[in-house]
């Protein structure tokens, strides 16, 4: 799933890159984004942080990845690992 600032209108353009199963849900108001502390003031706006959480089977947060830089990512070892020790099947 992926949470974004954008409206819904906006995220249809991504429809046909979209990888299966991937849900875009639209937070134009920001209420997802500042539930789960992710909203930060950058050159005057209120902006999501870049993150990534993997959820376990049970639907608790067992992993995450939060930055106020939008280039430092996890790698993908890194994230296949925090899938695998949150005992979910991670498909390539």
């Amino acid at each position: 799933m992926a949470i974004s600032a954008e409206e819904a209108k906006d995220q249809v353009r991504r429809g046909d890159w979209l990888p299966d199963g991937l849900v875009f849900v639209p937070d134009p108001r920001g209420r997802i984004i500042a539930d789960w502390g992710l909203s930060h003031s950058t050159f005057g706006m209120d902006v999501s942080r870049p993150a990534l959480f993997v959820l376990a089977p049970d639907g608790r947060v067992s992993w995450r990845h939060v930055t106020d830089n939008w280039r430092r990512r996890p790698s993908p070892k890194d994230v296949l690992a925090a899938v695998r020790a949150a005992g979910a099947q991670a498909s390539p």
